[in-house]
């Protein structure tokens, strides 16, 4: 808790300096808005209360309101209205990579250059995510947590296929021997090997029935497959320039 406690007293800090408030009587309000990535669940609001209540208690000069959006699913429509109508909260997050290159966030840039903020300690990968147009930064990659991809052995021992390689860059290897990046590609053939439908047809299967699907090869949990293919895999075959568009390649499996 103490450690929840010190970055949130260091994230109100930059909010109070970025955004200085008028003279006025009383503590300055700060406004922590919660619902544009994870944080919404009852037990991580519990939490979040909990620091909000640890720091207003602390101290007498900074008073923070923890504002949660009512779904994940309105909380952009949510922040887009608070930021029309001039109340545009103070603190926003926690938020995942994608929400983080919006016009309404600060350019931290200066403040890591005042503040001498070493950048160093970052993983120059996870930095760069958080660059912007203009050089600056929409943010720093404070808690960011990889994602994973998970796989049902036994489906792959049915199917005859190999399972995923568990080495970065290692290539997958198909039964017959032959290789192939683990790439989206990749994973497209393996997905349609591992999705059948009612007659037992494959999606490799001309025979294959896709009103009538009961095992899918793939499942993107908790995100967008547009948003993947074109943020991780910029160069790949799915993205249109002409068009700018990125069509769903299972789509047509």
């Amino acid at each position: 808790m103490k450690s929840k406690a010190l970055i949130f007293v260091i994230v109100a800090m930059f909010a109070v300096l970025a955004f200085p408030a008028l003279a006025q009587d009383g503590p300055t309000e700060i406004t922590w808005f919660v619902g544009l990535g994870t944080g919404t669940q009852p037990e991580q609001l519990e939490v979040q209360q909990q620091v909000v209540d640890a720091f207003n208690a602390s101290q007498s000069d900074i008073h923070v309101t923890l504002n949660v959006a009512p779904s994940f699913e309105t909380a952009w429509d949510t922040f887009a209205t608070l930021v029309a109508a001039g109340t545009a909260p103070d603190i926003v997050g926690p938020i995942g990579v994608g929400g983080s290159h919006r016009a309404e966030w600060l350019d931290i840039g200066p403040y890591i250059e005042s503040l001498g903020i070493d950048l160093s300690v970052f993983d120059p990968s996870l930095v760069a995510l958080y660059e912007t147009a203009n050089q600056g930064y929409s943010g720093l990659p404070l808690l960011v947590y990889p994602s994973i991809t998970y796989y049902n052995t036994d489906l792959f021992d049915e199917a005859g296929l190999n399972y995923p390689p568990s080495e970065f860059g290692a290539p997958y290897v198909w039964a017959d021997g032959t290789e192939a990046p683990w790439d989206y590609n990749t994973m497209l053939e393996i997905a349609k090997v591992l999705t059948v439908d009612g007659n037992g047809n494959d999606a490799t299967s001309a025979d294959f029935d896709p009103s009538n699907i009961v095992q899918y090869g793939l499942n993107f949990q908790w995100a967008r497959i547009r948003l993947i293919l074109t943020d991780i895999q910029p160069e790949s075959t799915y993205y249109n320039a002409e068009t700018n568009t990125v069509p769903c390649p299972i789509a047509g499996a």
